[in-house]
């Protein structure tokens, strides 16, 4: 059997491909990760938007303590359904 040699136009197909292919990754990790940094930063900043790519400037435990403990100073009904 005859080894194959990729030429030129088969290696710029392959790279384009994997292109595609990592953008396309990226584009569908990136609204998890936009998630995780916006509830792990302060609430003012996330409300304003100033949020992007990086966590802001100071760092809040506030949301997960309020669905860890309940308490966020709203009525349960609008969080979460009782038993």
């Amino acid at each position: 059997m005859r080894d194959y040699q990729a030429s030129a136009t088969d290696k710029m197909i392959a790279v384009l491909i994997y292109t595609l292919f990592a953008l396309f990754a990226l584009i569908c990790v990136y609204p998890f990760y936009s998630i995780v940094i916006n509830t792990i930063s302060a609430n003012d900043i996330s409300a304003k938007g100033e949020i992007i790519f990086f966590p802001g400037k100071s760092i809040s435990r506030t949301t997960w303590m309020c669905l860890k403990y309940r308490d966020c100073g709203m009525p349960p009904r609008y969080l979460w359904k009782e038993p």
